[in-house]
């Protein structure tokens, strides 16, 4: 299977609501601010993880703690 860079449509959601906060947030914080929340934490982290693995977020552990910011 050929991996892509390309952004999807959850990941875009995601990444508006980084957008739109302009400071690091962890899991929940996201989850609190997408538009009726319709997803579970464990998909959050995973649409989280997979923008960093593209280059689209960053990561930093606070206090054992991910917090995720925007880079593109």
């Amino acid at each position: 299977m050929k991996k892509t860079n390309e952004i999807s449509s959850a990941e875009l959601c995601v990444m508006q609501v980084l957008w739109e906060e302009k400071s690091p947030m962890c899991v929940q914080d996201v989850m609190d601010r997408l538009p009726q929340n319709k997803w579970e934490y464990r998909t959050v982290a995973t649409l989280l993880m997979r923008l960093c693995e593209k280059g689209a977020a960053n990561v930093e552990k606070q206090n054992k703690v991910n917090f995720y910011t925007p880079v593109l």
